[in-house]
């Protein structure tokens, strides 16, 4: 359930929304709002962990195995903390 409230308040169910943060010049992917930091790849953030091993780009797909699968281990290694909704 937490995941679906989630979803909700990150993207508003939106598995196409990108997202920029000017702080740290990261970038939220997807209906889980995943996060280029950490989680995945792109080309706007070249010092990724990419724990997903996984481009960013997957997870604006209407298919959302990838996505969910990331925010899987998202929850197994920081728990519902990385998001703040």
């Amino acid at each position: 359930m937490e995941r679906v409230c989630t979803a909700y308040h990150e993207s508003g169910f939106n598995t196409g929304a990108v997202n920029f943060n000017p702080g740290d010049k990261s970038t939220d992917y997807g209906i889980f709002q995943i996060n280029s930091r950490r989680w995945c790849k792109d080309d706007r953030t070249p010092k990724s962990h990419n724990i997903c091993r996984t481009p960013c780009s997957a997870f604006l797909q209407d298919n959302i195995t990838q996505a969910v699968q990331c925010a899987k281990t998202v929850v197994s290694s920081q728990g519902m903390s990385e998001w703040y909704v």
